[in-house]
């Protein structure tokens, strides 16, 4: 008798154990959600189609668009003029501010690959108007950061008591790619891509200087003026990774690393001025580059959290993400470069465009 109770007994927990592993498999297939997720609700990856609109708002700046140095003019014994930096050694730049824009894309799952395209667009102005104070000698004055060719009668930079700019520029970027999932877990999803990337971006920086009346001899009709523009596009390969990690009531902490490297073609870098003295000649400078090939590589960065929720007898998931972005489009100021080349008859290194800001996703699975 108690053999068979000791056969039962074991036969009881060999059934038990039988039942915990497939109920462990089951949750490990289904990354730990076994208990919210049934085999009759789909999961994301079920869903085979998304559509998705992205709000975005960056901040957008650009090195290297340095307008003017602070000095002084000063009167010197023989009754001419020069300028003296200033001790504090101020610099003007062009301003910078939060910008809204947007992203747009499409997707599906096709044999566990996700294919997917996605196109971004940004614009931003921002202008500026100084006048410069708190010299304790001399006239106050901003002096050109080489956006002048002209030069003042005693060989330096010109000088002004004003200066104004307006500085635009529109991103365009689409992306067409693929990814899978190579690594699912309970505790993080691991998802790498790659693709095609496309980019065009036009950037225009107009610059105005009302001259300080001891700059030069004869002074032009004020102000003068420095227009600068650039246009590029570029295409190449992209490849990034996206990571999440589940937390609890349907939230995750996700984040993404995306880099591309863009073949680039600058097709019109353009500078033009008015002569800052009137007796000048030309009365107008012009320089451009055309068609100016080259790499150029965009690097992304972004974290955040992210939420989702499935409605309508499950056939479709709502997920939202709220990031905070980065994102550096490496030499993308070539009016500077054209115009340090132009003005110093030196080769100078483009400088960078830099972007940051919160992007709120919002993508429905179907």
């Amino acid at each position: 008798m108690k053999k068979i109770f000791v056969c039962q007994f074991f036969l009881y927990l060999s059934i038990c154990n039988a039942e915990i592993f497939h109920t462990e498999k089951q949750a490990t297939e289904n990354h730990g959600f076994t208990s919210t997720i049934s085999e009759n609700i789909p999961t994301v990856d079920s869903l085979k189609f998304f559509a998705k609109a992205v709000c975005i708002y960056y901040n957008v700046w650009e090195e290297g668009l340095d307008l003017g140095s602070k000095a002084s003019m000063v009167k010197l014994p023989n009754f001419q003029y020069a300028q003296v930096i200033d001790v504090d050694g101020k610099i003007l730049f062009q301003s910078a501010k939060y910008s809204p824009g947007f992203k747009v894309g499409l997707g599906c799952k096709c044999n566990e690959w996700l294919i997917f395209t996605e196109y971004m667009r940004l614009t931003t102005h921002t202008n500026i108007n100084s006048t410069p104070s708190g010299q304790s000698f001399g006239e106050p004055v901003w002096t050109s950061q080489n956006w002048f060719q002209s030069l003042s009668a005693t060989g330096a930079s010109i000088a002004a008591s004003h200066i104004t700019s307006d500085w635009r520029l529109q991103l365009n970027i689409l992306d067409i790619g693929i990814g899978d999932r190579i690594y699912k877990s309970k505790r993080i999803v691991a998802t790498p891509f790659g693709g095609i990337r496309s980019m065009y971006i036009t950037q225009k920086l107009d610059i105005s200087f009302t001259e300080n009346s001891h700059t030069v001899t004869t002074l032009p009709s004020q102000p003068i003026f420095s227009n600068n523009s650039s246009k590029a596009w570029g295409v190449g390969p992209l490849f990034g990774i996206e990571g999440s990690v589940p937390l609890s009531q349907g939230f995750r902490l996700q984040g993404d690393m995306i880099a591309s490297l863009l073949f680039t073609q600058f097709t019109s870098i353009k500078h033009k001025e008015n002569a800052a003295s009137a007796i000048q000649v030309p009365a107008i400078i012009n320089s451009s580059i055309k068609n100016f090939n080259c790499l150029r590589s965009i690097l992304e960065m972004g974290l955040g959290l992210g939420w989702n929720k499935y409605f309508y007898e499950q056939a479709y998931c709502i997920d939202f993400v709220l990031k905070y972005d980065f994102i550096q489009l490496q030499q993308q100021n070539m009016m500077r470069k054209l115009t340090d080349g132009f003005i110093n008859q030196v080769t100078s290194t483009a400088s960078d465009l830099c972007i940051h800001g919160v992007s709120f996703n919002c993508k429905l699975n179907f």
